[in-house]
């Protein structure tokens, strides 16, 4: 049964692979910072559970490193990877939420960045040195417990998310983030659901809770990307425009008309696929044609298409001159 669990386990960091290149595509698609933000967070995320999967594994499969677990150089190294990749989560996470937020914050003056490794530090000092005193060892208890449970600091970093998310201007973006806080705090209410299932029903139900766990992980942000995030964010990338200027650009930059057609359907908040049936060509068709023009345009993503055919971005001539 232990090796089967092994297996559903690295089914779901497949499964977040696939989520993080989802949301990697995505940000060279829109060049939106949150989305890359997503990425990192996720790939953080699915280190974190491939790391334990590795640990489970040598425990089951090299049970001879169990004899030196009692080592406290094995024990530090130990702590000292699962940290690293601690630490590596609650940062993506907090860059997440300030790119959710449109807020430039100072990360180094965010009490989570300083708690961690400061309780992570004590903690291996009372390992190297053992507790000394009763102040020592009920500090190391307290850091311990910190260490412990570390990963649950993105409860309150998520309520902060979903109470912050009010202020941001637009509407669109005051969804995206509303509900990305909502579906990090639904995934520790399955986590709940889970612990419950085990001290209920037993091994299986708590199996089985088990693995809708390991997968909600990644399919709830997968979701929120799919049916939140992409229509909000094309909607927001709609926009009416100047077909004047779109001549003047088609002319500067030598863009042809297949290009051009393709162009208006883009700022029509049309996907790929939808320009691809619409215009009855392939989805690789339309990719090349986008691409094509990008490069002559010196950009990169709808959103910087947006912004140039807006006149928020300056779009320049060959010789440099401004294009209006």
């Amino acid at each position: 049964m232990e090796h089967v669990r092994i297996l559903i386990a690295l089914l779901s960091v497949l499964f977040g692979a696939y989520v993080t290149f989802y949301a990697a595509r995505m940000h060279a698609s829109l060049g939106l910072s949150f989305v890359r933000a997503v990425a990192m967070y996720m790939g953080a995320l699915n280190a974190g559970v491939l790391l334990l999967l590795l640990a489970k594994y040598i425990e089951i499969n090299l049970p001879e490193i169990r004899a030196i677990e009692g080592n406290r150089t094995y024990v530090l190294l130990m702590r000292l990877a699962v940290t690293g990749v601690l630490y590596w989560l609650l940062l993506t996470f907090l860059v997440l939420i300030r790119e959710l937020l449109g807020k430039q914050w100072l990360l180094a003056r965010n009490w989570v960045l300083w708690l961690i490794p400061a309780a992570i530090a004590f903690s291996y000092i009372i390992l190297l040195l053992g507790p000394t005193n009763d102040l020592v060892r009920v500090l190391g208890v307290v850091t311990g417990f910190i260490y412990d449970n570390a990963i649950i600091l993105e409860i309150p970093m998520a309520l902060t998310l979903l109470g912050a998310a009010r202020a941001v201007p637009n509407k669109g973006g005051r969804r995206i983030a509303a509900n990305f806080a909502i579906i990090t705090l639904c995934r520790y209410l399955i986590i709940l659901g889970a612990a419950v299932l085990w001290d209920t029903v037993g091994y299986y139900g708590g199996f089985v809770g088990g693995v809708v766990m390991l997968f909600s992980v990644n399919a709830l942000p997968l979701a929120w990307l799919r049916w939140i995030v992409t229509p909000e964010v094309a909607s927001m990338l709609t926009v009416k425009f100047d077909g004047e200027r779109l001549d003047i650009i088609q002319k500067r930059f030598g863009i042809s008309g297949r290009e051009r057609e393709i162009m208006e359907l883009l700022l029509q908040g049309r996907s790929n696929k939808e320009i691809a049936d619409a215009l009855f060509i392939s989805l690789r068709t339309v990719k090349n044609h986008i691409y094509n023009f990008y490069q002559k345009l010196g950009i990169h993503s709808r959103y910087q298409l947006v912004s140039m055919v807006l006149g928020t971005k300056d779009a320049m001539n060959q010789d440099g001159s401004s294009l209006v």
